[in-house]
């Protein structure tokens, strides 16, 4: 199968979006997460709006590792804007599994 990294939908996820918690009050903000534009190290994360979103068992796949080098990869979060929540410190946990 490869190896592959997946993205579960998050401790606040609710009517199909993932949710920023406020931490003080009942606030939510929705928000998405999307691939890098390759599954290249050190890819950039695409324009807003454009890109795969990494929902449910969509996987990006990487290519086997050259060496025994760390690589890294970003996760791209997107924020509507327009949201009309009170100012706060907003957080959710995303869990990240690695088949390989």
């Amino acid at each position: 199968t490869g190896l592959t990294v997946g993205l579960g939908n998050g401790a606040n996820y609710a009517s199909s979006s993932r949710n920023l918690n406020g931490a003080t009050n009942s606030d939510k903000l929705a928000y998405s997460l999307v691939q890098p534009t390759s599954a290249t190290p050190g890819a950039a994360c695409p324009a807003y709006g454009a890109g795969t979103a990494w929902i449910g068992a969509t996987t990006l796949a990487l290519s086997s590792a050259p060496g025994k080098a760390a690589r890294t990869y970003n996760v791209c979060g997107q924020l509507a804007s327009g949201q009309d929540v009170s100012v706060d410190t907003y957080s959710d946990t995303v869990v990240a599994t690695i088949n390989f």
